[in-house]
């Protein structure tokens, strides 16, 4: 397993990254059990990339289960009334938001 930081030390990279992933794909599947450590930041980033995806009418979907970590940043961001257990799961309530 990768381990991935999605914090604001590495967002600019991270961001142009995913964004890269994006050009080159039409179907981007995300396994979210790879990220350690996540804020608000590395949050934006992952809603950014699914705004992108529809606008480009590319499918980003997500996958794995979600670490404690990322699970309170969503519920703190009001992404989800309560945590999400597996990417699906938090696809789902980042879909309903826009």
């Amino acid at each position: 397993m990768n381990e991935l930081s999605l914090t604001i030390d590495f967002a600019v990279e991270c961001r142009k990254k995913y964004l890269e992933l994006l050009t080159g794909e039409d179907d981007v599947i995300f396994d979210v059990s790879e990220i350690t450590d996540i804020d608000l930041a590395g949050l934006q980033i992952l809603l950014a990339l699914f705004k992108q995806a529809a606008i480009e009418k590319k499918k980003l979907r997500l996958t794995g289960i979600v670490g404690d970590n990322l699970q309170s940043c969503a519920v703190t961001a009001g992404i989800s009334d309560t945590p999400c257990r597996t990417g699906e799961e938090l696809e789902q309530a980042i879909i309903s938001i826009f």
